[in-house]
């Protein structure tokens, strides 16, 4: 029998074994294609085999997360395991009673909700996977506030998205009851680095200033050498430049990054809400720095369909503990029921180019415009989700506009302030006739928007996740709103057709309901 000793050495299994045999099977079993790999020069050479490897065969290391399945197979191998009581304590906290937790937050969990907090409480890391719309963030807030009160964290770090999802998350924790001296932001407009409970984007807690002031250096004195800059355009970049090489503002970027250093190593629990949103190196770069973090849990209500990007996911936060889905919770009465409209769209003289050209052809098509506008015909709540400003946005803005003046209408983008963001969303929680225009990567995950009835697909995606995030927006229960409608626009054109082939099949795998309807131009839009 092959004898296997696992220790922990930081956040990675070190695994100490005289068997070649079983390092060769370690090293294939966490090896995973890269998507594209195939057209990539050195997969065409042959100097590249497409993977990438997630075991270091160098040092023999493997991330934590990866335990269960490292024993799984090594057990599968006839291996006999033994390991330290540091890794022996990844197996959970076998003290944890259930009937410990106070559930005296404004909500009482429901019972996946509740399943959820005792199994993360339990097992301290791990993937909880749950429909958007079916209350993460009580879940969350649970989590943390048993760890606080029971003495078991002093630090919770909670890492969204999106700064919108700060500001949403704070407000949120507050109204559950959760003490408001006890919960911060920390992102460009906050940083309250002592508060007990820090809710964060990965972007603020990942970029060095350092780094990026010297990039912006190398940017300005680039601009700065061509002939054709403006002299007002010139006095701005000098000034900016003279800013950013003070010593004063050196000194503060420094002292910047070294807080930021020393405030991921103070973390006791680390909670990755909406994890799917983040690139998998990213995960994996952030979480090796939380070294000091106890709980690591990930909540999502959608995996990448990548397998290097879901494991990269699982490397620093652990196996997938919980799974609920949307078919499940719907007939549960939990989550609003959604009806799939997929809106064909033929052309005389389809669109020809490439991906962007067509789309840009298509956001001036009179006869599109005309389809999209027919889908608004009740005085409820519109959400059109586009995938870019200057090309898509703003005329999108400007036609529904025109063609409905009563209407409150907003193009929300990455030049509106959170604040602004926020009242829009409050706004359409609250009343009746709004439209909102929106970038995809601002609202397709973790905003809460009950009132909403309406999601318009405007522009074409594949991606599972960005698609399954999008409809979400939607799901959220609400006694007066009824069942929410997905309008999927399936524009039969190079390149999108394939795109609405990939997204039907992702609503047939969640079991939506789909209602299919048919506009071809030259005949009457009804």
């Amino acid at each position: 029998m092959i004898q296997i000793y696992l220790t922990l050495n930081g956040l990675d299994l070190q695994i100490e074994t005289s068997s070649r045999d079983i390092l060769y099977k370690i090293k294939d079993h966490f090896s995973y294609m890269v998507p594209g790999a195939m057209w990539t020069p050195q997969y065409k050479a042959g100097a590249w085999d497409g993977k990438i490897c997630l075991f270091n065969t160098t040092h023999r290391r493997l991330p934590y997360g990866f335990l269960f399945e490292l024993i799984d197979l090594l057990k599968r191998n006839n291996c006999e395991v033994k390991a330290e009581d540091a890794v022996k304590k990844l197996f959970g906290d076998k003290s944890f009673n259930p009937d410990d937790v106070n559930y005296d937050l404004l909500f009482y969990p429901r019972y996946y909700q509740k399943d959820a907090i005792e199994k993360a409480l339990k097992y301290k890391s791990g993937l909880i996977i749950s429909p958007t719309a079916s209350g993460k963030s009580v879940c969350i807030s649970y989590v943390i506030s048993h760890l606080i009160r029971n003495e078991k964290i002093q630090r919770a770090l909670i890492i969204v998205p999106t700064t919108s999802l700060v500001v949403q998350f704070y407000e949120q924790m507050i109204e559950y009851k959760i003490p408001e001296e006890l919960v911060g932001k920390f992102y460009a407009d906050s940083k309250d680095w002592d508060k007990p409970i820090l809710i964060s984007t990965w972007q603020s807690l990942t970029v060095e200033s350092e780094k990026t002031r010297k990039s912006e250096i190398s940017s300005i004195r680039k601009s700065l050498r061509k002939k054709s800059i403006k002299k007002d355009e010139k006095a701005k970049l000098t000034e900016r430049l003279n800013t950013i090489t003070s010593d004063e503002y050196i000194e503060n970027v420094n002292r910047l990054d070294a807080q930021r250093e020393s405030l991921l190593k103070s973390i006791d629990a680390v909670i990755v809400d909406e994890v799917q949103t983040a690139k998998s190196k990213m995960v994996s770069s952030l979480l090796r720095k939380t070294t000091n973090a106890e709980y690591r849990l990930g909540f999502t209500g959608t995996l990448p369909e990548a397998t290097i990007d879901t494991q990269q996911i699982k490397s620093y936060l652990g196996p997938v503990i919980v799974e609920y889905g949307v078919d499940e919770l719907t007939q549960a009465g939990f989550v609003n029921p959604c009806n799939v409209n997929i809106i064909n769209i033929e052309y005389d003289k389809a669109p020809k180019g490439k991906l962007n050209e067509i789309k840009d052809q298509l956001f001036e098509s009179d006869f599109r415009n005309d389809v999209l506008c027919s889908l608004v015909e009740s005085p409820q709540n519109y959400l059109f989700l586009v995938s870019r400003i200057e090309k898509e946005g703003k005329p999108l803005e400007r036609l529904l506009k025109e063609r409905f003046p009563d209407y409150q209408i907003k193009f929300l983008n990455s030049s509106i302030s959170v604040n602004e963001r926020e009242i829009w969303r409050k706004k359409c929680m609250n009343e009746d006739k709004i439209i909102l225009i929106a970038i995809y990567s601002l609202f397709q995950a973790g905003i809460d928007m009950p009132g909403l009835q309406n999601v318009v697909l405007a522009s074409s995606y594949k991606s599972k996740v960005r698609i399954l995030q999008s409809i979400g927006r939607s799901l959220r229960k609400n006694t007066d709103k009824g069942t929410s409608q997905i309008f999927d626009i399936c524009d039969k054109t190079r390149y999108l057709t394939q795109h609405s082939r990939k997204r039907i099949e992702f609503y047939e795998n969640e079991r939506f309901n789909i209602t299919r309807h048919k506009f071809k131009e030259g005949e009457m839009i009804s």
